[in-house]
């Protein structure tokens, strides 16, 4: 859920589960990670509540298809990408992997690793520009 939806009370990062009644969980059934804090709504003024939530990125349409995705799952992906939406697993015993998020890739690649290098010499240069532009200076 989005950080702001009970600002002015807390300022809390809400998750929400569903569950069917009275059905076990089994540890291989897939389970469905929603990133839902784009809601499409920007919240204005809070002290007036007729004209709190702007429908601004496709609100309804997002509720919709966050249904639909719970219900039906990956098939219905449309305006969410799937860095919001991930299809897992927990284990009900532990509950240490209930919040979980789409993995991410974290090697590096070439141009990260040459944009690294190229930010590093620049920094190199200028740091020695520096230096000698100081020394010139004191010798005035």
């Amino acid at each position: 859920m989005p950080i702001d939806i009970f600002i002015g009370k807390a300022s809390v990062q809400t998750n929400i589960y569903v569950f069917k009644v009275n059905e076990k969980h089994h540890k291989d059934e897939i389970v469905k990670f929603i990133d839902f804090s784009n809601d499409g709504y920007t919240r204005t003024n809070r002290k007036k509540s007729t004209n709190n939530l702007k429908d601004t990125n496709q609100a309804k349409e997002r509720y919709e298809e966050l249904i639909n995705l719970v219900r039906f799952g990956k098939s219905k992906l449309n305006i969410f990408t799937e860095k919001e939406y991930y299809e897992g697993t927990i284990d009900p015993k532990n509950g240490a992997d209930w919040n979980q998020s789409s993995p991410i890739d974290t090697k590096p690649s070439l141009q990260d690793f040459k944009k690294t290098i190229s930010d590093y010499l620049a920094w190199e240069v200028s740091t020695i520009l520096k230096q000698q532009k100081n020394t010139d200076n004191q010798g005035k």
